[in-house]
């Protein structure tokens, strides 16, 4: 699945396209499974904006390099990961400037599910 967000905009309005997404499979099916879900901050229970909500494969070592899948939270922290194959998956949120998707810097926000998310 590419999600382009808001990447593509009309050519003589400039005006940007809405969640576009592209999904394909290799095999017969489609993935169809979802997850929805908010980010919020631990101590004010404030949403998070803009921030990256990742799911990597469960047999990932510590060598984390690219999500599986990605999506970026809203203005009410709110989330939407769609066209999953069925598994298990371990999920991160990070909020950074730099847009490397690794947590670097302190003043990044960071958080994880401890359990796997099946």
């Amino acid at each position: 699945t590419f999600n382009f967000r808001e990447a593509v905009k009309d050519v003589t309005e400039k005006n940007p396209a809405k969640k576009l997404k592209i999904a394909f499979s290799t095999g017969d099916t489609i993935d169809s499974l979802s997850i929805q879900g908010v980010v919020t901050e631990l101590l004010t229970g404030k949403p998070v904006e803009d921030a990256s909500v990742m799911l990597y494969r469960l047999e990932d070592t510590l060598n984390i390099q690219q999500p599986l899948y990605l999506a970026k939270t809203d203005k009410e922290g709110k989330y939407s990961l769609e066209n999953l194959k069925q598994g298990q998956y371990k999920a991160f949120a990070l909020k950074e400037e730099d847009g490397d998707l690794r947590f670097t810097k302190e003043d990044e926000l960071f958080a994880f599910l401890s359990a796997p998310l099946t």
